[in-house]
């Protein structure tokens, strides 16, 4: 089982927040997050659970690892 299993959508929201994303706006069932400084916007499911894959995507968005990834989120 991948260590990014099982994650939901407000999980990976509230590392994103932890790490400076801000809120800017919601369209349908996904939640737009901006950076200061950073040219792409994060835009996070609001689902019970996300797909690894996505996950890591997400991940590769906000520039950390998997590792720092799951110490923030603490899992």
């Amino acid at each position: 089982m991948s260590r990014l299993a099982g994650f939901s959508g407000r999980e990976v929201m509230r590392v994103a927040e932890r790490l400076g994303w801000v809120h800017e706006r919601t369209a349908g069932d996904h939640w737009v997050f901006r950076l200061e400084g950073n040219p792409e916007n994060l835009a996070i499911a609001d689902h019970r659970e996300l797909k690894p894959g996505m996950v890591r995507r997400h991940i590769r968005t906000m520039g950390i690892t998997v590792d720092e990834f799951l110490r923030r989120a603490r899992k």
